[in-house]
């Protein structure tokens, strides 16, 4: 039952949020967290949110300008590895 619950309101979050363009992971974050706890949504957010987003660039593949997203990722990868190396040295 819980696996229907949470299919119907990822789908309704996906819905809501591809409309107005923000906040899918706003909606689903408090359902899942009443649903599988703190300790299970947090994780099980991120995973739904890489699939989310890697479906948008799969689907936009011809849109997508290659030489700004690679110049993008120079910076981003390592400070986005950086800060998660010094969260978790918190």
């Amino acid at each position: 039952m819980h696996t229907i619950g949470l299919s119907l309101s990822a789908f309704f979050t996906a819905a809501l949020s591809g409309t107005v363009g923000f906040g899918g992971a706003i909606l689903l974050l408090p359902i899942l967290t009443g649903t599988v706890g703190v300790a299970k949504a947090v994780p099980l957010l991120t995973l739904i949110q890489i699939v989310g987003n890697t479906s948008r660039v799969v689907f936009a593949r011809s849109e997508i300008n290659w030489k700004a997203a690679f110049l993008y990722l120079v910076t981003a990868v390592p400070f986005a590895a950086l800060g998660a190396f010094s969260f978790n040295r918190s």
